[in-house]
């Protein structure tokens, strides 16, 4: 009986200045050594079982457990990692798989001795040029790499409607694929009666965030039925229908509310009023990330001190 084709690798190469490197450090600066130690842990995961991590609903639960860090939290993580491009996008957005070129190109120089190497065609994010000395490199089509990540795409393709093209590229064609920001964001003018952009950056960032988190599109079309149920046409609350308030943070608040509870029904006539001061704190919060995304990892340690020095009153 032949052996299995060995996959994984036993050790992968780690530089000891990972931490100095933009992506990693912004994660870092955004989470603390939680958020750095779920990055290499993630490294560990993808390199052990090949170049790529299916991060289904499954994983996730398995993953937090793993690591005994909350699911909410590595999810937020996930999200960051997507927006700050250390793991690609698009591949995400089709197949649910974390991956990326630099992953890639290191598996590959690390197996290049073995006889076989088997990668995915549509997962395949190194051009040809990239891959030429690996000779052994043997390109398949996914169903036989694996059929879950298949089907999940399938599936997920037929519940979001997305809009699917091929990018003619210098190397293997590859699909550009986008979560379903249009659908989301045209229900919601629909519903409360605005007029927002899908293209928007920080839009979809919102929306591939929850989307690492393992939402999916009737989740999102949820949250906004119920807040355009408790929301609209009040003068203090209409203003935050807006993808930046619902698709935030407070997503997952959202979504379990009471669909039944009218406005009317509150027991304090000044719950509008909390709500819109919690919703001030958490325009805050968003301000002082996106500022944050523009800072130098020295800067941002700074800007770190000083504030910790305002809170102690020095």
């Amino acid at each position: 009986m032949a052996r299995p084709i060995k996959e994984g690798l036993d050790y992968f190469p780690l530089d000891v200045d990972i931490d100095q490197d933009d992506k990693v450090a912004i994660i870092e600066a955004q989470y603390g050594i939680v958020g750095f130690g779920i990055v290499i842990k993630l490294l560990m995961h993808i390199y052990k079982n090949g170049y790529y991590y299916q991060w289904t609903e499954k994983e996730q639960l398995l993953f937090a457990r793993r690591v005994n860090v909350d699911i909410k939290d590595v999810g937020a993580v996930i999200g960051d990692c997507l927006r700050w491009g250390m793991f690609d996008e698009s591949t995400f957005g089709e197949y649910q798989v974390l991956t990326s070129k630099g992953i890639q190109k290191r598996y590959f120089e690390a197996t290049k001795r073995r006889t076989r190497v088997e990668v995915a065609k549509e997962l395949l994010l190194l051009s040809k040029d990239d891959i030429k000395d690996y000779t052994n490199l043997v390109i398949v089509n996914i169903n036989s790499v694996d059929a879950d990540i298949y089907l999940q795409s399938k599936v997920k393709e037929s519940k979001e409607e997305k809009r699917i093209h091929i990018v003619e590229q210098d190397g293997p064609a590859r699909r550009d694929v986008s979560p379903a920001y249009e659908d989301i964001v045209d229900y919601l003018n629909a519903k409360a009666g605005k007029n927002y952009k899908h293209t928007t950056k920080a839009t979809q960032e919102k929306i591939r965030a929850r989307m690492a988190e393992g939402f999916g599109l009737d989740d999102f079309k949820t949250v906004i039925d119920n807040k355009v149920r408790h929301w609209k046409g009040d003068p203090s609350n209409d203003r935050y229908l807006r993808p930046e308030t619902l698709f935030g943070p407070k997503f997952e608040s959202y979504l379990q509310e009471n669909p039944n509870l009218k406005p009317t029904q509150k027991k304090r006539a000044n719950d509008f009023t909390m709500s819109a001061e919690s919703e001030r704190e958490l325009e805050e919060q968003i301000k002082e990330r996106e500022m944050l995304s523009k800072m130098t990892f020295m800067e941002q340690n700074e800007y770190f001190r000083q504030k910790q020095e305002a809170a102690n009153g020095r």
